[in-house]
């Protein structure tokens, strides 16, 4: 899907700015070129749409309240069961928490990448992110 063919399916997407696109850039997913918001009944996130070779290539979920990162985390793993092949949770110092995992969903055909850091006396290092990236067909490319 194109970046034009996304707005035009898509309402309230943004396109990012230079900074954002700078800053925001993944090896795995490419360039944020859009943004827009999402929301669960239980969390809001700031939602960046990545491409690569001008195809969707993925979306990044930043959480509006990423000391959540725990209950999303908590969350995901009620929805698509237990991660695979990743550390669950870990001590990582200064009393922060750090939760990783994945999940290949293969009836909507994606796989789901969180990362997250819980630190209750520091906020600075504190965030929540979620990768949804399209599985591709052999063959099928960006």
């Amino acid at each position: 899907m194109s970046l034009e063919e996304l707005r035009s399916i898509k309402q309230n997407i943004e396109l990012t700015t230079a900074e954002e696109r700078k800053g925001g850039a993944i090896a795995i997913v490419g360039e944020p070129l859009a943004k827009g918001s999402y929301a669960t009944s239980h969390h809001s996130f700031k939602v960046y749409f990545h491409f690569r070779d001008s195809g969707l290539a993925g979306v990044r979920l930043e959480a509006n309240e990423p000391q959540h990162a725990g209950v999303i985390f908590n969350d995901l793993k009620l929805t698509y069961g237990p991660p695979t092949g990743a550390v669950e949770r870990e001590q990582i110092g200064r009393g922060c928490l750090g939760y990783r995992g994945s999940w290949r969903d293969e009836r909507n055909r994606n796989v789901i990448l969180f990362a997250g850091v819980a630190c209750p006396n520091d906020k600075r290092f504190t965030v929540a992110r979620i990768i949804y990236q399209p599985i591709l067909k052999p063959g099928e490319g960006f």
